[in-house]
């Protein structure tokens, strides 16, 4: 094996390597979700370090929770079903994108309306509620608009392996 041949073995072993820890940053929702969770309660999380080294998170409350357990989880568990890997990887177009930001938006504050009593929550921060969540859909929905996402994984592989390829020397005058 020549050294050209080598460095596309080299390069594309370490794509494949580092490709799907990649890809499963940029598709997991946990952080967002839990970003979510938290500002219903009134608080964030924080990551501690234990005597053995194991890494847990911790609740912190800093605030009035803006919803109680029954709401948190209900509005959390709504949002994971419109936000998740799956949906990321969507192709749509900028009007599908409008329409489903706006149904959405009507979805949240129809669910906020209705059930505002069984989940503790006040008249005066519903729209609070309802425009951090929407504001954080928006541009995480964004990246579905005509497949962008989706090319954005095609284009890191090709533009390595490419570029590798480019550096080869073809004839006498190259």
């Amino acid at each position: 094996m020549d050294l050209k041949q080598e460095q596309i073995k080299y390069q594309t072993t370490n794509d494949a390597y580092i490709e799907p820890n990649i890809l499963q940053l940029r598709l997991d929702t946990r952080d967002l979700l839990d970003n979510i969770k938290s500002f219903l309660k009134g608080g964030r999380i924080v990551y501690q370090q234990d005597a053995t080294g194991r890494i847990d998170a911790k609740f912190i409350s800093e605030g009035s929770a803006l919803a109680n357990d029954m709401g948190v989880q209900s509005v959390v568990s709504w949002i994971s079903m419109q936000l998740n890997p799956s949906t990321v990887q969507g192709n749509i177009s900028f009007n599908q994108y409008l329409s489903f930001l706006e149904r959405t938006r009507k979805r949240l504050a129809k669910n906020l309306l209705i059930n505002s009593p069984r989940y503790d929550i006040e008249r005066q921060d519903r729209a609070f509620i309802i425009d951090a969540i929407m504001n954080m859909l928006e541009l995480f929905i964004s990246r579905c608009l005509d497949n962008k996402e989706r090319e954005s994984y095609v284009k890191g592989s090709s533009a390595s392996i490419g570029n590798l390829l480019a550096k080869e020397k073809k004839g006498i005058l190259s």
